[in-house]
């Protein structure tokens, strides 16, 4: 039996599942683990907001993380426009594949989590493989925790975009190479210059003027903006907690400084899950008052955000 698999095969410890809309970067934070990198040092760059097809949330363009060199390995996007077969021929050398595809395509994905494909929201998978007896591809769906085979014509079918296909080289370091003197290899490490943002504050603007609007929408579209946003927000809390995990992990923070941060964290948290469960209530209630608390409370949660961040940069951190 004939199998290509650079790094072996996937099992459930390399699964980091991040949420949802966040299938990109939970499939670039599993090919980490698969190849032995602590996926933390890229997840450290995610404190991000924006605002993209009516749903707030903490993603951003993972094309645009800064991970072309990345603990003792370097990763490179490059948009692959070919065939399967050709992914096939990478594999053997040593490359990973971030497929771009239609979840609702997929032979395993669960029909009851395609909230967001109908919205336009694009769905990524990790390729790591190929069994040639079988013509499949290896295929791992973190977001549904999914560790398979997944034929040639099925992954052909999924495609979001015939023959074209998003992939990243990993290219670890040899043994006997040098590594690039970076400050990412020091134990402790200032937080600042790991806090590359993509934070849209207008995202904030255009939630609430939806929230408003949304009083003119009809009640199914009404629950359905809310609901697709709750989700995210769930989501969002968690990549706002991770990230915060793993700045405390750096141990650059001084003691005095960590213990405020931590307040006003928590108080993050406390505001994104107070907006999330007055969504609730505007999902079959469309009543002012109601409307006008949640607005409060996103503006309340834009300026903690801001305050934290900020508190964050100005940080005298020693490396």
């Amino acid at each position: 039996m004939s199998k290509t698999l650079p790094y072996g095969e996937v099992n459930p410890a390399h699964l980091v599942k991040l949420g949802a809309l966040e299938c990109a970067m939970s499939s670039i934070a599993t090919a980490l683990k698969l190849i032995g990198r602590d996926p933390g040092r890229l997840l450290m760059h995610y404190w991000n907001m924006t605002y993209y097809r009516d749903v707030l949330y903490a993603g951003r363009n993972v094309m645009r993380s800064r991970i072309e060199t990345f603990g003792n390995c370097s990763l490179q996007f490059q948009i692959c426009r070919g065939s399967l077969l050709e992914m096939q021929q990478q594999l053997k050398s040593g490359c990973l594949f971030l497929y771009q595809c239609r979840a609702s395509q997929l032979p395993f994905f669960p029909r009851n989590m395609l909230n967001f494909e109908a919205n336009g929201f694009d769905h990524y998978v990790l390729v790591s493989g190929y069994d040639e007896d079988t013509d499949s591809f290896y295929v791992t769906d973190p977001i549904c925790e999914h560790i398979g085979l997944v034929t040639r014509k099925q992954l052909e079918a999924a495609a979001m975009v015939e023959q074209q296909y998003y992939c990243f080289m990993i290219q670890p370091f040899g043994e006997g190479t040098s590594q690039p003197s970076l400050p990412q290899y020091a134990d402790s490490v200032p937080v600042n210059k790991y806090l590359t943002l993509h934070y849209d504050v207008q995202a904030f603007d255009q939630f609430i003027q939806h929230l408003h609007v949304g009083r003119e929408w009809d009640a199914s579209r009404r629950r359905l903006w809310t609901e697709r946003n709750i989700l995210s927000i769930a989501s969002l809390i968690k990549m706002r907690t991770i990230v915060w995990e793993y700045m405390t992990h750096l141990r650059s923070i001084p003691r005095g400084a960590k213990e405020a941060l931590q307040l006003q964290h928590k108080q993050i948290i406390k505001l994104w899950n107070g907006i999330s469960f007055l969504l609730l209530k505007y999902k079959m209630n469309d009543d002012s008052a109601l409307i006008n608390r949640v607005e409060e409370l996103v503006r309340a949660v834009r300026r903690e955000e801001e305050a934290f961040i900020q508190n964050i940069i100005s940080q005298e951190v020693s490396s």
